[in-house]
Parts: C-alpha cells; structure tokens; sequence
C-alpha cells in the first residue's frame, strides 16, 4: 500500500444484541446499555437498537450521526480504515427540564420526520440505528464544554466496539474500496 492511498474496509452487520459486554463477531454486533463511566452531570443514558421499519420515535435532538469506524493502519487520510455496515449510531441528547442540546435548532420529535434518510452523513433506509440518548441533569450549564462531554461520553461508549474492529481480519470484509 502506497503512503498517500487510503483503502476502507466494510464489515456487514445483520444482527444487534444486547449483553454486558460489547463484542463483535462476523455479522453480529453485540452492544451494552451500561453507562460507559460515573459523571456527575449524567442523569440518564441510553442505548435503543432501531429497525428500519421502527423510526417513528419520539427523540430528543440529534446531536450527530456516527458510523462506527476506526484507523486499522496509518493516519487519518492514509492507511487501512475498518467501517461497519448495516448500522449507525444517532446520538441525541436533552436537559433534565426538556431543554434540548442543541447549538443551532432543535431537531426533537419523532426520528423519521427530523431526519432524510440515505442521505450524506444519514442511515440508510435499510440500516439500522444505536440511538444513544444522553440525559443531563437539571441545574448542568448548558455551554460548548457540555457538548463535548457529551460527544466524549458517547466515544467513550463506543470505544471498546472500535478496539475489536480494528483487529478484524481482512477476509473478513466484505468490500475494499481504494482512495
């Protein structure tokens, strides 16, 4: 592989469960709903697998949509890249009082009437979603620092998801794609 080529890696998944630990085998990718650490502007979190054919939902505002991607090999921009198909996670988030967490207007309501799907950036019409909703607590100053706790909180939740799918082996990928 050439230093300025950047090849991603796709691992399909078909199945989402829920366990006390996360793991990722071919196909399967099995998801915890434990808070990923004690803060003390937490209130609630929460992890919903949605379906396809389950986004009529009432949400809090969507903060960010994610794939779950992680460097396998090299730097941002180079290297080998590991994506998961299938899925997204759609992180969301609101104040204790209803205030929603949001920098330039609220997207709260029912998911599939606040987002175009199979759009840049959106899920698909077939994938399915991780909708991580963060609770904060009444009284927290809602600023730019809580905003990134809360997209920190939910890296830190995805991160154990990412550490086994950077070791995933490459016949293992469904496509190649070279850049």
């Amino acid at each position: 592989m050439k230093k300025s080529e950047l090849e991603i890696r796709t691992f399909p998944i078909d199945t989402i469960k829920i366990a006390e630990l996360p793991m990722l085998t071919p196909g399967c990718l099995t998801i915890t709903q434990v808070p990923p650490a004690e803060v003390d502007w937490l209130e609630k979190f929460t992890v919903k697998i949605i379906s396809p054919t389950e986004r009529h939902q009432q949400i809090n505002t969507i903060m960010d949509v994610l794939p779950i991607s992680t460097k396998s090999l090299g730097e941002v921009g180079y290297g080998i890249t590991h994506t998961l198909t299938g899925v997204k996670v759609v992180l969301t988030g609101a104040i204790e009082n209803g205030e929603q967490l949001h920098e330039f207007g609220s997207s709260a309501g029912f998911l599939d009437e606040q987002m175009v799907f199979g759009k840049a950036g959106t899920p698909n019409n077939m994938e399915q979603i991780l909708l991580l909703d963060i609770l904060v607590k009444e009284g927290t100053v809602f600023d730019r620092k809580l905003c990134l706790n809360v997209f920190s909180y939910a890296d830190q939740w995805l991160q154990p998801i990412r550490e086994q799918l950077k070791k995933l082996e490459m016949k293992q990928a469904k496509e190649r794609c070279f850049f």
